[in-house]
């Protein structure tokens, strides 16, 4: 075994964070007179695609032979995200479009092409909507 000796004049701190309910960050960093490191909540766009992630995760164990692939469309705060099935072959892949999803300007997860659970998609959306990424966290620890 190898031994080394070091002189140690600072800390060094490593962490991992994952994902962590938005309100009990807020309580707790108000509790502390800190509620100005509060991040930001995140944005309708990424809680779609994390949404949209999550129902095709969840349906992966069905339709087995098939891979999806997440995809955004041209402006996607706007026009959203499209979740295509890759059929794996030989000589090529081919590519169908499964569904399709935006957020209205009024909240409203519309699915505008081929066919998905709006309300399971909209309890994913809550879901993320509700927390704070671990690498929000992460930054927030930095902050600090």
């Amino acid at each position: 075994m190898n031994s080394q000796q070091i002189d140690v004049d600072g800390a060094v701190v490593y962490w991992s964070a994952g994902p962590t309910l938005r309100e009990l960050v807020i309580e707790r960093l108000q509790q502390l007179g800190m509620a100005e490191h509060v991040p930001d909540q995140r944005t309708d766009a990424a809680c779609l695609k994390a949404a949209m992630r999550d129902h095709c995760d969840a349906r992966a164990n069905r339709r087995r032979g098939r891979d999806k692939l997440l995809q955004p469309r041209k402006r996607q705060k706007q026009n959203g995200f499209e979740v295509l099935d890759v059929e794996r072959g030989e000589e090529g892949n081919d590519y169908r479009m499964h569904y399709a999803a935006k957020i209205t300007e009024a909240g409203l997860i519309v699915v505008t092409r081929g066919y998905a659970d709006a309300h399971e998609l909209r309890r994913y959306f809550d879901q993320h909507k509700a927390q704070l990424t671990g690498a929000a966290v992460g930054q927030l620890l930095v902050s600090l």
